[in-house]
């Protein structure tokens, strides 16, 4: 009998800042060299980047330790276009609806930066933000409005980009050829990019043997990193990554919902305390529940009152038409070009049409 295909059991997410990846999720991120503990909002992946950066400074860092400190916490469902130009955690600046934050987005570590000066790259992330901008271009000019299916569309589509870079060294070569064919990685720069990738490789491969968890695609090569996924298991880590992205983004909108509901009921507090019916007693009464509320559990994030009232708003706006994790329509963000990711799409977009996949 043949060896079964890679499975995807249906995943039970736990509270807290839980990854909710099943076993067999974790496994395949294992063998890419990545634990899913590292795996969250853009606000805990960076906590454990900066941990393994530090461990690697201290000289007490393993090698799955010295993978992450090469990595970037990469959003998996564009910023850009859910936030204004400069904007990055400001919600007041969100096109509508609005009810986004950069912090609570689902993310995962990304080896190399996401932009090189003067080209470069070999690094996930940095591929994954020249798709994010090719995907951008496809959708329409800047300022545009970025349809929330196509938004939802690119985002799991390039998975497989993000997958083929942490997994298969032949495909990364590929892909940064389309890069360097695109201009965005100059010829100059091109054996840079590929001995980056190389070294990007090779320790993914030394963490992935290190969590158990070696390439499964037969002898290692004579020369450079092995493959550490056969493609029925890379299809399989896609499916982990995009339940990953739907867990990711109905937990935003929910953590978000609670927190503007919060936020109207001090406002009443407020407005409350400012009556001069109300009396002192009372008062004492309110204070002490506006401070509950303030402290949690969880507790109340810092914000401006300008911020605190967008989100009240976003909130508002958001419930009309949506529920904790839609996609909902966004923003064309400035840097949209085509970058080359995608070259099957935008030749034919170069002849006349334009395609959203």
């Amino acid at each position: 009998m043949g060896a079964k295909p890679a499975q995807t059991p249906k995943v039970i997410t736990k509270a807290g800042g839980d990854h909710g990846f099943s076993k067999a999720c974790v496994k395949l991120l294992n063998k890419v060299g990545m634990k899913p503990e590292d795996c969250g909002t853009y606000k805990h992946c960076n906590k454990q980047i900066k941990a393994a950066k530090k461990k690697v400074k201290d000289g007490d860092a393993s090698a799955a330790d010295k993978q992450l400190a090469e990595c970037q916490a990469g959003h998996l469902v564009q910023n850009g276009c859910y936030q204004g130009k400069g904007s990055r955690g400001s919600i007041c600046n969100n096109p509508p609806p609005g009810l986004y934050d950069d912090k609570l987005a689902p993310c995962i570590p990304l080896a190399g930066p996401a932009q090189f000066k003067g080209g470069g790259g070999g690094g996930e992330h940095h591929l994954d933000s020249r798709d994010e901008e090719t995907c951008a271009a496809m959708a329409g000019k800047k300022g545009d409005t970025y349809k929330g299916s196509d938004i939802k569309k690119h985002s799991m589509s390039r998975l497989g980009i993000i997958t083929d870079n942490l997994s298969d060294p032949k495909k990364t070569t590929g892909h940064l050829e389309n890069l360097n064919k695109a201009g965005v990685i100059k010829n100059g720069k091109m054996k840079q990019a590929q001995r980056r990738a190389a070294a990007f490789a090779e320790k993914r491969e030394k963490a992935a043997k290190e969590l158990g968890a070696g390439p499964s695609t037969g002898k290692k090569p004579k020369q450079g990193p092995s493959k550490l996924l056969t493609e029925k298991e890379k299809k399989a880590l896609i499916k982990c990554l995009e339940n990953f992205i739907k867990r990711g983004m109905k937990k935003m909108h929910k953590q978000l919902i609670d927190e503007a509901k919060t936020r109207d009921k001090i406002a009443d507090i407020d407005k409350k305390l400012k009556d001069p019916k109300t009396t002192p007693a009372q008062k004492k009464k309110l204070r002490a529940q506006k401070k509950a509320l303030e402290k949690g559990p969880p507790p109340l994030p810092k914000r401006s009152k300008e911020e605190a009232e967008c989100l009240r708003n976003a909130r508002k706006a958001f419930e009309k038409k949506h529920k904790p994790g839609d996609f909902p329509d966004g923003r064309v963000p400035n840097n949209a070009a085509d970058r080359g990711t995608r070259p099957d799409k935008t030749q034919k977009k170069a002849k006349g049409k334009r395609e959203t996949e």
